[in-house]
């Protein structure tokens, strides 16, 4: 038997976008740069349909700028800064991937390689967090998912 979804439903997600740059700490590093927009996301109240489906996802993109000098190449990294979304719920149920992309990836605390590529570049990145019937109770989730470019 199913728990009304409107019993059930999380409140919100609240994720912090962060966009972080490294490199070499020299005259060309000061022209490297990443910027995220948004920077706060907050994901729709799943319903039963979400559940169902196992999660629930934002209506949008968040959009990654890089900006580095010439053909530079660069690393776009991710890792999520928090040891749970919150009330024990893991922060592999926070959910990644490039806009269109056939896959969702979990986000951990250890970086992982989300795209690399060379010259300037904006990238699309599409956020989602898996619900489960049997796990989840209605609560306000929250995180920051940090993105880092290593440009070289």
């Amino acid at each position: 038997m199913r728990v009304d979804p409107a019993a059930r439903a999380i409140a919100a997600l609240l994720l912090t976008v962060a966009a972080l740059l490294a490199g070499a700490a020299d005259a060309a590093a000061q022209s490297r740069s990443i910027f995220a927009n948004p920077t706060q996301v907050s994901l729709p109240i799943p319903g039963a349909a979400d559940f169902d489906f196992g999660y629930v996802q934002y209506q949008g993109t968040v959009q990654l700028s890089i900006d580095v000098p010439g053909t530079s190449n660069w690393a776009i990294h991710v890792h999520i800064d928090d040891p749970d979304l919150g009330f024990g719920k893991p922060v592999g149920d926070l959910l990644y991937q490039m806009a269109g992309g056939a896959g969702w990836s979990s986000a951990t605390p250890g970086e992982q390689l989300l795209t690399s590529g060379s010259g300037d570049a904006t990238i699309q990145v599409e956020i989602a967090m898996a619900v489960d019937w049997a796990t989840d109770s209605p609560n306000d989730y929250a995180g920051t998912l940090v993105f880092r470019v290593i440009a070289n």
